[in-house]
């Protein structure tokens, strides 16, 4: 159960990565659109205005999400890899894995429970 653990929240890190990179394309898309948005017409400005900072906010929101759950990623990982038997971090996976409807921190942080 440990190398299932271990594995399951191998490829949960692999998905919030790209996660991390697609909410970083997020965050620059809003900068370009509030940048550019000088040039445009006025209500093309008011709309690229609205949909840069919608972006930027949103995008800054979900990154700094994501970059959380990486960081208790790596902790869950080292509780499962290492001679701890703590089992604090399966359970924040096995919560954010239902919250988030990720099944790898789910099964990652149950294979996790049972190996500890």
């Amino acid at each position: 159960m440990k190398r299932a653990s271990q594995i399951m929240y191998l490829i949960a890190r692999i998905f919030n990565i790209i996660e991390v990179v697609a909410f970083l394309a997020m965050v620059i898309v809003g900068i370009v659109l509030l940048a550019s948005s000088g040039t445009a017409a006025e209500e093309a400005k008011a709309a690229a205005i609205a949909s840069g900072a919608t972006l930027l906010a949103l995008g800054a929101i979900f990154l700094i999400i994501a970059v959380i759950v990486l960081i208790l990623l790596y902790k869950a990982y080292n509780a499962v890899t290492g001679d701890t038997h703590e089992k604090k971090p399966h359970i924040i996976m096995i919560v954010l894995g239902a919250l988030s409807e990720n099944v790898f921190l789910l099964l990652g942080g149950i294979f996790g429970l049972i190996a500890g």
